[in-house]
């Protein structure tokens, strides 16, 4: 599931000493492109009506907790980590148009873009 790559992370890093930093970078580095790619392509099941709409996709919980640690890591100014998530800059700002309604996607699309160019 979806949630298993964050929980692999996890699992990972209770058993990772952190004055290991090659460990932890061979986990991330490992890891990063499949969080990326579940943002950008994770499709979500749940489908709710709107007086807006009359049918809408759910973003979903995952994606929004991906681009939460999607979040963290570009915030720690590590750009060997960062560039994984370049497509995905391009993918959150359209669903930011795709999923109107969504007020956690834009401000964590909005932290995202600022992180960015205060860098």
């Amino acid at each position: 599931t979806a949630w298993s790559a964050f929980g692999v992370l996890d699992v990972m890093f209770t058993k990772v000493s952190f004055t290991d930093s090659k460990e932890v970078d061979l986990i991330l580095k490992a890891y990063l492109p499949r969080i990326a790619d579940m943002i950008e392509n994770y499709d979500s099941n749940t489908v709710f009506h709107t007086d807006f709409r009359p049918e809408q996709k759910s973003f979903g919980i995952t994606r929004i907790e991906a681009i939460k640690f999607m979040k963290t890591i570009i915030k720690l100014g590590n750009v060997e980590y960062a560039i994984y998530f370049t497509q995905t800059c391009k993918a959150l700002l359209y669903f930011c148009w795709e999923y109107l309604w969504n007020s956690a996607l834009h401000k964590l699309t909005e932290d995202i873009l600022t992180e960015i160019l205060r860098s």
